[in-house]
């Protein structure tokens, strides 16, 4: 009698997992480390790029398509990072296709993911971006 009523049991439980597995969790992001929730978020909004910031990523040949999914390898770097102003900022290094790192400082307003700044190491000479 036990075991009929575990069996019954555990059925229902494994229905229900199976139902909350597709209503909540099914093709969402899994990670809620602090980190994966800022490159979502960065990658939900429109991108804009400041001028001196789109001179220095034309140089890398990074188009503005690219960015998002340069995004979902990046890291956020928290310790540069001001995310209790307004606007939140928010510095991420990714790294170019080329395999040169560089850290770009998204400003994130409630519509709008700015990038305000890009610092890479070893700015080619051909490249004058003033």
């Amino acid at each position: 009698m036990f075991a009929k009523r575990l069996f019954i049991y555990l059925i229902g439980f494994f229905l229900g997992c199976v139902i909350v597995y597709f209503l909540l969790f099914k093709d969402k992001n899994r990670s809620f480390f602090p980190s994966a929730i800022v490159l979502d978020t960065l990658r939900a909004k429109e991108i804009i790029i400041e001028k001196k910031a789109g001179c220095i990523l034309s140089c890398y040949q990074i188009t503005h398509d690219k960015i998002k999914g340069l995004l979902g390898d990046g890291d956020v770097i928290f310790s540069e990072s001001n995310p209790r102003e307004t606007p939140k900022k928010y510095v991420v290094e990714i790294e170019t296709p080329g395999g040169k790192e560089m850290k770009l400082t998204f400003e994130l307003t409630s519509e709008t993911a700015k990038i305000i700044s890009v610092k890479a190491h070893g700015v080619s000479q051909e490249c004058m971006c003033e």
